[in-house]
């Protein structure tokens, strides 16, 4: 699979999700321990950035409302596979969050963000959230590229060990610093 259709996959995948939020969870613990389901709806609102990296078009910044997401988040993500599918849209250097880096690492962060912080809603939303072997392998290879980072800036937490048999997304996540096994 390649990165434009990991990420119309993943968005497609976290849309799911957060279609099925209501004002009855933006409450509710995740499995980031700073997060909350708003706090978390407020920090995965990423796309209008990704997508204007992809277009090299400039940002401009918006004021997070809860009360209009997540229809605002799905409107987003309904536009972020294509904008990366684009033809050069993976070349060169964008702007990306608060400076720049390669337009792949750009793409790579919007597919891992997307697939962990849609694993975390799902997760405090009491929804399941089922990633393939292919797509598991491709965020594991993100986090494990991305880790010291990561890490430095406070992205990720300790890694945790997981059981024998974990798939590649849940050892993934663990080395994220999440435990698959997390319930609210």
């Amino acid at each position: 699979m390649d990165l434009p259709a990991a990420i119309a996959t993943a968005a497609a995948k976290t849309g799911a999700i957060a279609a099925n939020v209501g004002p009855e969870h933006m409450a509710a613990p995740t499995p980031c321990a700073d997060f909350d389901v708003v706090a978390l709806a407020a920090h995965m609102s990423l796309a209008p950035v990704s997508i204007a990296a992809a277009r090299r078009t400039a940002y401009v910044g918006e004021d997070f409302d809860p009360g209009s997401w997540p229809h605002q988040f799905l409107a987003d993500l309904a536009d972020l596979p294509a904008a990366w599918a684009e033809p050069g849209a993976l070349e060169g250097t964008v702007v990306f969050g608060r400076g720049e880096m390669p337009a792949l690492q750009a793409a790579s962060i919007t597919l891992m963000e997307l697939l962990l912080h849609g694993w975390d809603l799902a997760r405090a939303t009491g929804q399941a959230y089922a990633v393939d072997e292919e797509l598991g392998e491709m965020v594991y290879r993100i986090v494990e590229a991305g880790r010291p980072a990561g890490t430095e800036r406070g992205f990720f937490g300790p890694p945790i060990d997981t059981p024998d048999g974990s798939s590649r997304f849940e050892q993934a996540l663990a080395l994220s610093g999440r435990d698959p096994a997390w319930t609210g």
